[in-house]
């Protein structure tokens, strides 16, 4: 029996977030924070992650991420690299769809990483076309 996603809306946002968690073997929550680190939407699996515990997460790599992204534009390597973290348990993924705006994405290991990367980029385009 498949797991109860949970979002914070029925927006686009929440939908293109839970689309990633429900097709992406692995991944337990997601979430769209703006500039100050606070979450627009966010979609997760709550015997996994907490919803709070997903949006502190994207708050904090917000700002790791925008930091990343600073160094990336000087250093020629286009304005919205993708952060991806590999940890013992779990792998971190984060992005900035646009301006503004980062996706931060937290799986569970084993993870298929090819599928989840290929998967991330569909729902990050799909929120900059949102966003625009």
């Amino acid at each position: 029996m498949a797991e109860a996603i949970r979002t914070a809306t029925d927006a686009p946002f929440g939908e293109t977030l839970a689309a990633w968690v429900r097709r992406t073997p692995g991944a337990i929550g997601a979430v769209l924070s703006d500039e100050d680190g606070n979450a627009v939407d966010f979609a997760h699996l709550p015997d996994r992650v907490s919803e709070l515990d997903i949006q502190i997460f994207g708050a904090q790599l917000c700002f790791a991420t925008r930091t990343y992204s600073r160094w990336s534009l000087r250093n020629g390597m286009g304005p919205r690299p993708l952060l991806l973290v590999e940890c013992t348990r779990r792998i971190v993924l984060c992005q900035m769809p646009a301006d503004g705006f980062f996706a931060s994405g937290l799986l569970e290991r084993p993870a298929g990483l090819g599928h989840a990367l290929a998967a991330w980029h569909v729902a990050v385009e799909a929120m900059r076309r949102l966003l625009e």
